[in-house]
């Protein structure tokens, strides 16, 4: 080890979660990614969807991303969504996820 310290997730969790209860969303989504990552958490843990969400909902572009792969997926318990791919531009679809996301919340 070059002068860092060891991993400690579970202090970690309890850092975030501090931050996350006072609507800090870079903390909101670290702990989705945490369990996500099935780190402490299932990876069908409603928790992690509920987080991401909240995260997200406050504009954490990184949440909006992962619950938008989560919902095309089927990941996380999230049902997948109806989306049918569509022709056009990047920022197209882009705009269209966005939108699907917005209206799932």
């Amino acid at each position: 080890m070059d002068g860092g310290v060891t991993a400690n997730l579970t202090k970690a969790r309890r850092w975030y979660r501090a931050a996350a209860d006072q609507d800090n969303a870079r903390a909101q989504y670290e702990l989705g990614k945490l369990a996500a990552d099935c780190q402490g958490f299932s990876a069908d843990n409603p928790e992690l969807v509920r987080l991401l969400h909240r995260s997200a909902e406050q504009g954490f572009r990184d949440a909006q991303e992962i619950l938008g792969y989560m919902y095309s997926n089927g990941i996380g318990g999230v049902p997948t969504t109806t989306l049918k791919p569509t022709c056009g531009t990047t920022s197209r679809r882009r705009k269209v996820a966005r939108t699907t996301l917005r209206s799932a919340i």
